[in-house]
């Protein structure tokens, strides 16, 4: 099956030089420049080909993909390449942390994130991949947080509202979608693998939730199958953690969830982000019990709010409370 993808892969590459270069608009430049390196991507590699600071376009490589709710094969890592003295180069990595920071980029960088930093990097005339701002988030033993950011050599405190007003490019950057087809835009047109399809995965059966609460969390499990990395998912936690009684005038109750997908390829999974495999080729996405799903009660009914994925705090924490009303506000 995978031959058979990068067959169709290679003829819609031809088709794409082949049609764009008569066109001669800036996509036929994408596709001489980048073609080839596109052309020898492995089987379980997906591209997007980005305009940023940069005098060129940006072609950036991942191997993982989740759907991000939007509509975007998003990614968490991803490899940047270049053109450099006339030869397509590797010139580094960037990754961010937790499915809710997935690579972006504007027309000043590109951009990763986790719930407590930011990052935004350039390319530099060189071709020369840099960290062009970042700006981060720390807590001392009282729960004390200190903001910092670094810009170019010079490192300095930054205020709590800085830090927001900073974070802002991200959240109004654009989210990279990364495909394994090829279009005048050099990120649309998936070519699916129709011979890969998502399983109905499975929910342990001592896991006691209301029903909406197992139908959000087997809706998330089951759009990490959707790229085709993965065939099938299951669910073996999934209980509730903690209740906000009266957050922003709401209450809101909060399920902890762990999960794993499998993969039939395990030597092509890159593990990275807290991410595990066990020997039979079942991958854990995020780090173990990091993922929780959030939902508003009004009476007795549950809405889904938000999700969140946090390892290094827990409900009811300050940093785990401000990560939401984060969210929330979203």
């Amino acid at each position: 099956m995978y031959k058979t993808k990068k067959i169709i892969l290679c003829f819609a590459l031809c088709v794409l030089i082949f049609s764009l270069c008569a066109c001669g608009d800036k996509s036929s430049d994408n596709a001489a420049i980048y073609g080839e390196t596109i052309a020898g991507l492995e089987d379980n590699e997906l591209f997007a080909i980005v305009d940023t600071n940069a005098s060129s376009p940006v072609l950036l490589v991942t191997s993982q993909v989740y759907d991000d709710g939007l509509g975007n094969q998003a990614a968490l890592n991803c490899e940047v390449y270049y053109l450099v003295n006339k030869e397509v180069k590797n010139i580094g990595t960037i990754e961010s942390m937790g499915t809710a920071y997935p690579i972006a980029y504007d027309e000043t960088g590109i951009y990763a994130a986790s719930g407590h930093d930011m990052q935004r990097f350039e390319i530099e005339e060189s071709g020369a991949l840099k960290l062009a701002e970042g700006i981060f988030e720390q807590f001392d033993d009282s729960g004390n947080a200190t903001y910092t950011m670094d810009k170019g050599d010079e490192t300095k405190v930054i205020t709590e509202e800085e830090y927001y007003a900073v974070f802002e490019k991200y959240n109004d950057a654009t989210i990279v979608s990364f495909s394994y087809g090829a279009s005048d835009t050099g990120n649309a047109s998936v070519v699916t693998n129709k011979e890969l399809e998502a399983s109905q995965g499975s929910i342990t059966e001592d896991i006691n939730v209301p029903e909406i609460v197992q139908q959000i969390a087997s809706e998330f499990a089951s759009k990490k199958t959707e790229a085709g990395q993965y065939s099938d998912w299951r669910i073996g936690l999934l209980e509730l953690a903690y209740t906000y009684e009266d957050l922003n005038g709401k209450t809101f109750e909060v399920y902890q969830m762990d999960y794993e997908c499998k993969s039939d390829n395990p030597p092509k999974v890159t593990l990275a982000g807290g991410m595990t495999m066990d020997e039979n080729g079942w991958v854990r996405p995020e780090y173990a019990n990091s993922t929780f799903l959030i939902f508003v009660r009004q009476g007795n009914e549950l809405f889904y709010a938000t999700t969140l994925v946090e390892n290094d705090c827990a409900p009811g924490d300050d940093i785990f409370t401000n990560d939401l009303q984060i969210a929330l506000e979203k």
